[in-house]
């Protein structure tokens, strides 16, 4: 095989990505314009080096040992950083691709046998939820995008896969670092050859010299091992200080995840006595069964949470994660909430 590209159940406006990205790609135009997601903040547009995109191709290629015989899925959107490498590695591997359209399940009616996806975590968790055969057939899987839940890793440990989790973000054109999820787990992201961590107070300082980064400072709080392993902890742009206790958020839904099934996040709303308390946002358009007493039984002391406002829907970006900012800007007299 070589590349080549096959539509799966795709409609004309994908096809039409498709097409205008290899023009871009094979233009003269030493460079490709790019969204970041917007997940923590206005979205901006950059222009990566295709040099430095090639370069970052080539490094996953062989990460995954992918070559001319390898098979990918695209089941992205073509919108963001994620879903136009993965066109860029097939071409740099000289492999073919299978592109579908993004949806929450999708594995659901792909039949061919493929060697590498990309996924974002809520597609994972429906493809270990109801197409896991499919995702077990799957040599290299690859997921970014978002924090995994507790439940989600427990099903990648029992039915025995191994999922790459990824670090990284548009400026650093994809990943730069993996974690191990399932068989050979680990605690620790560690770094792509070519790459190398520092730390400044408590954020990730990213050095990747080939694509000409030098201590990009990142909002990621971790625990630095050494300068190629860091342990993840959250963003410092979501810290939750109630009553003098800073709580980072993403440590709080990691525990809450334990007992809600349904997406969610959480902030510190203003407040007259703490200064901000801990508030669920839950995705439902009816109120959920919550147990404080068993919330106090395994959250932090002061980390239970004092309200709960559910949205019939979030705002989500392009690439899958919830936008915080955008389902906030959203509440209004028609948002439930809860007194817990």
């Amino acid at each position: 095989m070589s590349f080549s590209i096959h539509f799966h159940n795709s409609d004309n406006r994908i096809k039409d990505q498709v097409v205008s990205f290899l023009k871009e790609w094979n233009s003269l135009d030493k460079g490709i314009e790019v969204q970041t997601s917007g997940s923590t903040g206005k979205p901006k547009t950059i222009k990566l080096k295709k040099e430095h995109m090639r370069i970052s191709a080539g490094k996953t290629n062989a990460y995954f040992g992918l070559s001319a015989e390898s098979k990918a899925l695209l089941c992205l959107s073509l919108e963001t950083i994620a879903g136009k490498m993965m066109l860029v590695r097939a071409i740099c591997g000289n492999y073919s691709i299978v592109i579908s359209p993004p949806s929450n399940r999708p594995l659901q009616n792909i039949t061919e046998k493929i060697d590498f996806v990309a996924l974002v975590p809520l597609q994972l968790k429906n493809s270990l939820d109801q197409d896991v055969k499919k995702l077990s057939s799957i040599d290299h899987i690859l997921v970014g995008g978002g924090v995994l839940s507790s439940e989600v890793k427990k099903l990648i440990s029992l039915n025995n896969l191994l999922v790459h989790h990824s670090f990284g973000m548009t400026e650093t054109i994809s990943h730069v670092a993996f974690q191990k999820i399932g068989i050979n787990q680990s605690e620790t992201y560690k770094a792509i050859p070519g790459v190398h961590f520092a730390q400044q107070d408590d954020q990730l300082c990213i050095h990747y010299p080939e694509i000409e980064l030098t201590g990009l400072l990142t909002n990621d709080i971790v625990t630095l091992i050494d300068d190629q392993n860091f342990i993840w902890h959250g963003r410092k742009d979501f810290i939750v200080n109630s009553g003098g206790i800073k709580f980072q958020v993403e440590e709080l839904e990691k525990k809450y995840a334990e007992i809600i099934d349904v997406p969610f996040f959480i902030f510190g709303e203003e407040d007259p006595v703490l200064g901000e308390k801990i508030v669920l946002c839950v995705e439902s358009d009816k109120p959920i069964q919550l147990n404080k007493d068993k919330m106090k039984d395994f959250l932090p002391a002061y980390g239970t949470a004092k309200k709960v406002y559910y949205f019939p829907t979030f705002k989500y970006t392009v690439s899958g994660k919830i936008n915080r900012i955008e389902t906030l800007s959203t509440l209004n007299e028609r948002t439930q909430s809860e007194i817990l």
